[in-house]
């Protein structure tokens, strides 16, 4: 399979999961992290910058990646 093949799938779980890799992610991940600390950080945040941490907003990107592996698949 060509997507696979092309590490598009690999690509886009360590981006997505990349921030748990240093910062409050990695308290996270190594059980640092208490739920005082989790509020402290989130409170002192806005909106713009908890998303933009996540890297959940890149969903339409996944999307037309698949689509066109799928388009392009299809086509030959």
């Amino acid at each position: 399979m060509k997507m696979k093949e092309d590490g598009v799938l690999d690509d886009l779980v360590a981006k997505r999961y990349s921030s748990y890799k240093s910062g409050v992610g990695a308290e996270i991940e190594s059980g640092k992290a208490t739920f005082q600390s989790l509020e402290a950080y989130s409170l002192d945040k806005t909106q713009a910058d908890l998303r933009a941490a996540t890297h959940s907003d890149h969903l339409e990107q996944v999307k037309d990646t698949i689509n066109h592996y799928i388009v392009d698949t299809l086509s030959k």
